[in-house]
Order: structure tokens, then C-alpha cells, then sequence
């Protein structure tokens, strides 16, 4: 192997900032899949008469949205949480921790720290959708879209 990291141990965490007596991290549990999530940049049309072909600038850069598949837990405050926060618009702070570690991400006073010892992902999303899907035969399942908002910041394994 040349360094391949396993997705079995990926972790996803929400900064509950409504929590009380204080706000605390919540591993969300149960996840099966996360989509695929990063910038794309728009594209500025500059053609004019005198171009010979399309002319473009890069726009600014849309993180998008991410769906994480979960294994519906109805203990679990987070779940919970993000069922009651599904299209409100409130925005929560998140954190996608691969494999290549087991440290959570830290909350001091009201700041949100990537762990060093793993590479992780920490980006602001709104719950966009929390749906269910209710087969025969098969697990509830929840599709969460989480609408993100800014930049991702990526912390690579120290």
C-alpha cells in the first residue's frame, strides 16, 4: 500500500451550539455514506465580438451540498438534532474525520478545532433535508443534505 486510507473508522461530528447547560461536539453515529462534497468554481462568461471563441474567468468557489446516509437512531441527540434543524436555515459547524486517526475534534470556549492526528474536513452547513426511507426488508434509513456554506478547511494528518 502507498498510504490508501480506509473508510471504515470515518467519523462525522456537529457542533451542538444549543446545547445546555453548554454546547458540546456530538459524533453523529450511524453513518453509511457521505456523497461527495469540495469546491467548484462557477464560470464568468467575458466572451465579447472580438473573441475568436468562449472566454471565461473562474468564478468564486461552491462548496455545495453534502448527503450523509444514517442508519435512523432515535436515541441519538444527534439525530435529533438534526431532524429538528432540517430547513430552518440555522447553520452548524461540522467535521469529516477519515479513518487515519481516532481523535474527535475539540471545543474550546466556542471554537471548533480540527484534531491534529487525523486529516478532517470543518465546514459551516445548514440542514437542508432530513428524509427518511422506510423499505421492506432493510434498515429506517435518513438521507441529511447539508447545504454548506464557506469555505472547507482541510487539516492533514500531523
Amino acid at each position: 500500500m502507498s498510504g490508501e486510507i480506509r473508510t471504515q473508522g470515518t467519523q462525522v461530528y456537529i457542533y451542538d451550539k444549543t446545547a445546555t447547560p453548554s454546547a458540546d461536539v456530538k459524533q453523529i453515529p450511524n453513518v453509511v455514506d457521505i456523497g461527495e462534497f469540495g469546491p467548484q468554481a462557477d464560470d464568468i462568461d467575458v466572451t465579447n465580438f472580438d473573441s475568436a471563441a468562449k472566454e471565461y474567468l473562474t468564478g468564486l468557489a461552491d462548496n455545495g451540498e453534502l448527503t450523509l446516509q444514517l442508519n435512523l437512531d432515535p436515541a441519538s441527540p444527534a439525530h435529533r438534532l438534526l431532524d429538528a434543524n432540517a430547513g430552518k436555515g440555522e447553520r452548524f459547524k461540522f467535521a469529516v474525520c477519515l479513518s487515519d486517526g481516532t481523535a474527535a475534534p475539540t471545543l474550546v470556549s466556542t471554537v471548533f478545532t480540527a484534531p491534529t492526528g487525523r486529516t478532517s474536513y470543518l465546514f459551516e452547513a445548514s440542514v437542508k433535508a432530513f428524509r427518511r426511507a422506510i423499505k421492506t426488508n432493510d434498515a429506517n434509513r435518513v438521507n441529511c443534505v447539508l447545504r454548506i456554506s464557506g469555505a472547507i478547511a482541510t487539516t492533514w494528518k500531523a
